[in-house]
């Protein structure tokens, strides 16, 4: 009894530990109430705007693909990286010290990889004041990265996941003398999925994930709008997103290929 008891005033404090900084109606203090905020602003955005004909919104995305996929190097450029690299002492001051070249090559790499996001956010701001659905799934996205990068464990999405087994866990393994505390658990957890519009259903694959479809539908927009407009634009986004990190990793690999 003493080893369960040990065992579920653990999971308990974990619990409050995780769920303290999300929860809470602080917009300061409480990371579901600040993006509860948020959420509520993009909503009167999306229904005081009018919308774009969906030719301007697809002209939008092409011009974002165009100008990216212009600037992401491709297969083989590495090596034109390199023999530069290879004729400046800068870089190449000790031509045996490969493994310093390779991270000084990554470093080089790494600033590519924040200026391609900063042209990505430049391209973004130049439409968001002729197409008002880029500025609307602008905000949207900045929220969707605050669920993977903002929470105690990692992300917010982690934690809403490690906060739905600790509540399993306590049912299933703590008994009658926990039943309040499990209570308290699933309202608290349910209060916070509701202010952050988080899909929470655990077998859905976009669990964890902003739900664009409900916020768009509260404001107004039809299946079909949310998905021609804002979803389309915030695939494009997190598309490139991934293209820009994949070209720095897949640079990565060619020029340690390359040089060993």
């Amino acid at each position: 009894m003493a080893i369960q008891d040990a065992l579920c005033n653990k999971i308990k404090s974990d619990f409050d530990s995780i769920s303290g900084p999300l929860f809470g109606d602080d917009p300061i203090t409480s990371k579901s109430k600040s993006i509860q905020d948020k959420i509520n602003s993009i909503k009167t955005k999306i229904s005081n705007m009018v919308l774009s004909p969906l030719k301007d919104i697809t002209l939008g995305i092409n011009s974002i693909n165009t100008n990216l996929s212009d600037m992401i190097p491709g297969t083989g450029e590495m090596e034109e990286m390199l023999d530069l690299m290879e004729r400046c002492d800068y870089f190449n001051s000790d031509a045996t010290d490969t493994v310093g070249l390779i991270a000084k090559a990554s470093g080089v790499l790494s600033g590519m990889q924040s200026d391609l996001v900063k042209s990505m956010a430049d391209i973004f701001l130049g439409l968001e004041s002729e197409i008002p659905e880029f500025e609307v799934a602008n905000l949207m996205d900045t929220i969707s990265v605050e669920f993977k990068s903002g929470g105690e464990g990692g992300g917010i999405s982690e934690d809403m996941s490690a906060l739905d087994k600790i509540i399993e866990c306590i049912t299933s393994i703590c008994g009658p003398t926990y039943i309040s505390e499990a209570s308290d658990m699933i309202d608290k957890v349910n209060d916070i999925y509701e202010k952050m519009n988080m899909i929470d259903d655990p077998t859905d694959s976009n669990f964890g994930k902003l739900d664009i479809s409900s916020i768009g539908a509260s404001a107004g927009l039809s299946p079909d709008q949310i998905s021609n407009s804002i979803t389309s634009i915030t695939d494009t986004l997190t598309t490139n997103k991934n293209s820009i990190a994949d070209s720095v990793t897949n640079g990565t690999s060619e020029l340690i290929g390359l040089l060993l």
